[in-house]
């Protein structure tokens, strides 16, 4: 199965889901239970895991979301939600790939991307220009010559 990262694939099915009962507000949070925190997700509740990395039978989320009794699953029914057999396969594999959680995006710090290699290096003027470059060399074009002064007004 290919890598399955927590921001794309497990933390929307877990705020669609999970996180009324189990999120950031504390007036609606269930057990005690954060699943939107690494804390939340990664510490010892005394005597079993939430998470336990690379071990899926030992992962109380899992134990729960695939229960085979109604009492026992979760999403409650009363909630009206229901996890798929696909997104809880998904969850098994984060678990199985070691479950590296990652912060929300809006939260990590920018980093500025590599710049690709291109052919013409004398074309880009800007860090843009040579991500469109590479896109038009990929695709058997090449760049339109520039445009003078009356054309572009």
């Amino acid at each position: 199965m290919p890598r399955v990262e927590f921001n794309r694939d497990i933390r929307p099915i877990l705020s669609d889901n999970c996180f009324t009962c189990h999120g950031p507000d504390e007036r609606q949070r269930q057990v005690n239970l954060r699943l939107d925190t690494r804390e939340g997700i990664f510490t010892d509740r005394g005597g079993y895991w939430v998470i336990a990395p690379e071990n899926p039978g030992e992962s109380r989320l899992l134990q729960r979301i695939s229960a085979d009794t109604e009492a026992q699953r979760m999403p409650p029914s009363w909630s009206g939600k229901e996890l798929t057999r696909d997104q809880i396969d998904l969850i098994r594999s984060w678990i199985e790939q070691g479950a590296k959680w990652r912060q929300h995006w809006a939260f990590s710090p920018l980093q500025q991307p590599q710049l690709p290699p291109v052919g013409a290096t004398d074309w880009p003027r800007n860090g843009i220009d040579y991500f469109i470059l590479v896109r038009l060399q990929r695709e058997g074009l090449k760049p339109s010559p520039e445009a003078d002064r009356a054309t572009l007004i």
